[in-house]
């Protein structure tokens, strides 16, 4: 990463619709639009300095996770960060050791989406499997029409000439 790369984080939003979004069902049911599933707002509430928070919301975005494990993936790189400022690193240090964020993103993505539950794992093995059997099938399918729409009829044995050989019996009998 270089020391001229920023990043960017314009905080979490006002607006009905995005807050709406970002609140779970059963707060909406209440009529509260809470908007407590929003990164940006974990993020904004951890005040931190605006490259820090920048790296988080870098990482949250490209994490690719469901809306609650984003945001704990949010709390724990803002406390992250907020305890090395606490120990008094600066946010260039801390940036630095932390790395890539595109690496980090993909190994912290790949740790939560291990914690899922095991209903969720089983059905998307049975996806998975589905669609290897839909597309096995559609290719079987596919190969066996071709087969039979290009191809050629071949008589490679005359059943006609041997029945009637069989069939034919000789004069003295």
């Amino acid at each position: 990463m270089n020391d001229s790369e920023s990043y960017e984080f314009a905080g979490p939003s006002t607006r009905w619709l995005v807050r709406a979004y970002h609140t779970p069902l059963s707060d909406a049911l209440r009529g509260s639009l809470s908007g407590r599933l929003d990164p940006r707002g974990e993020i904004a509430a951890a005040n931190l300095p605006a490259r820090l928070s920048g790296l988080v919301w870098q990482v949250v975005r490209r994490s690719r996770l469901w809306r609650d494990e984003k945001i704990d993936v949010a709390r724990e790189l803002a406390a992250h960060f907020a305890d090395g400022l606490a120990a008094g690193r600066s946010a260039e240090q801390l940036v630095a050791d932390f790395g890539d964020p595109k690496t980090a993103s993909v190994l912290i993505a790949k740790g939560k989406r291990r914690n899922r539950p095991g209903w969720w794992k089983t059905v998307c093995l049975m996806w998975r499997a589905f669609l290897v059997v839909l597309v096995t099938g559609v290719l079987g399918y596919t190969a066996i029409s071709a087969r039979f729409y290009l191809g050629e009829p071949r008589l490679k044995h005359n059943y006609t000439a041997q029945i009637n050989e069989t069939r034919r019996v000789p004069q003295d009998q």
